[in-house]
């Protein structure tokens, strides 16, 4: 087994006890649920029934709604434990980052139930954080070891134990279906066969998109749904309901879909709470225009609808050595996107004097600076505006948008890690940019 796929296991046995707990809390008795967690009733909606809709999302493998989530009810709630505890268990695949929202549920425990203060003192344990990690720390580079997680396993199985009186059978029999649960067999309900069934639930996510601003690969599924309608359109009597029709790539409906590598086929299930109704095509929101100071002088500003094509690289400044290994990938690629009619930008945290002396050691060093502008965001109030920013930590995330002539975002990655597949990146703007034309 490799250290990766060690990780997608243990992070599966992580968040499903995890969830069991949760869930199990909450049972079929809300009254005796709010008494088991030692929770006020006012707290039943906002602490246990919300992390049951959280990690409903985590288990449909719809990683950004869960985030998305998380931040609405820390949001609610920014001094309760569990909205942080929950982020600490979605990004348990990236430990820094894990780690990182961990300590803030710790430093929030004496808020929580005694359910929530439990569970926070596992954690902490698990992940081994007793301050607050810094942005990039080297204690959270891996994975935490087997024995840690093994550890994690008996004191969750203790509290479970602890719980025997008061968990009654329904909530033992979730709880002991949930902790078997297996990522690798599990998922959402499928949607139904009929045409209307499958249109509804593509309006269902599109009026997610249209509320998030996220864009059709951030929900697992979605190009898939499309491509089901689409082959039922054609030919409803004679095209099964399977999940793997039949329909030309370059359809103009399909081909402006933007996709992804690391795009799930798993179709995710409904938005918890969400009652609007979308439209029946995704149509890209509009991007923000900005002016900020550049590290080739003076002000530079960005006005959508007015520029070219362009591909807006947001990063965590010079100091963050993943952030300069996407910016190295992607420089010698800049006259590529260049002859492709797409201009490439890039925005750091650092402040000016940061990036004029990043340029001065590189050129005392012979190392050829980069060919394409650095602008300087050191309070990130462009970043917040773009959605590059985790509202929850207060801190600054990688981002890359491919904004068009028409000032639309038809492409984007916001994550706790850079996009660094400049080659694919670069195929995929072309097609999109043909598509949207």
């Amino acid at each position: 087994m490799t250290a990766r796929s060690a990780l997608s296991v243990q992070c599966r046995d992580l968040l499903a006890l995890a969830l069991g707990f949760l869930v199990a809390a909450c049972g079929s008795d809300p009254e005796a649920g709010r008494r088991a967690a030692g929770l006020r009733p006012v707290d039943a909606t906002t602490d246990i029934a919300r992390a049951v809709e959280i990690f409903a999302e985590i288990r449909a493998c719809w990683q950004a709604e869960a985030l998305r989530m998380c931040r609405e009810q820390a949001a609610v709630r920014p001094d309760a434990p569990m909205p942080h505890l929950m982020m600490a268990l979605a990004t348990a695949a990236q430990p820094n980052r894990a780690a990182r929202c961990c300590w803030e549920a710790v430093r929030r425990r004496e808020n929580g139930s005694a359910f929530a203060r439990a569970l926070v003192d596992a954690l902490q344990a698990y992940f081994a954080v007793d301050h607050q990690p810094e942005l990039v720390d080297a204690r959270f580079s891996d994975a935490p070891p087997a024995e840690r997680a093994a550890a994690l396993r008996a004191a969750l199985a203790a509290l479970a134990e602890q719980g025997v009186e008061i968990f009654g059978p329904t909530e033992r029999a979730m709880l002991q279906e949930l902790i078997d649960w297996d990522l690798g067999r599990a998922g959402p309900p499928r949607p139904g066969p009929t045409l209307a069934e499958w249109r509804a639930r593509l309006r269902n996510f599109n009026a997610y998109l249209d509320a998030t601003g996220a864009i059709p690969s951030e929900v697992p599924g979605y190009r898939r749904v499309v491509q089901q309608l689409l082959a039922l359109e054609a030919n409803p009597e004679t095209v099964p309901a399977t999940l793997n029709p039949a329909v030309r790539a370059d359809e103009p409906r399909l081909a402006r879909i933007p996709r992804h590598p690391e795009q799930r086929e798993t179709i995710a299930g409904e938005r918890p709470g969400n009652a609007r109704t979308g439209s029946d095509e995704w149509q890209p929101r509009r991007a923000n225009g900005f002016e900020l100071p550049s590290g080739q002088g003076g002000l530079r500003a960005f006005t959508p609808g007015d520029d070219p094509p362009t591909l807006l690289v947001f990063f965590l400044g010079f100091g963050c050595s993943h952030c300069v290994a996407q910016l190295q990938d992607l420089d010698p690629r800049a006259a590529a996107f260049r002859d492709a009619g797409i201009e490439v930008v890039s925005i750091g945290t650092d402040s000016l004097q940061q990036v004029l002396a990043a340029r001065q050691v590189a050129l005392e060093n012979g190392v050829d600076p980069l060919h394409f502008d650095v602008l300087c965001d050191p309070e990130g109030e462009v970043f917040k505006q773009w959605g590059a920013w985790d509202a929850l930590a207060d801190e600054a995330l990688h981002g890359t948008f491919l904004v068009d002539a028409e000032g639309r975002i038809l492409w984007r990655d916001i994550s706790e890690r850079p996009f660094e597949q400049a080659d694919w990146l670069l195929e995929e703007c072309n097609r999109l940019l043909r598509a949207w034309r």
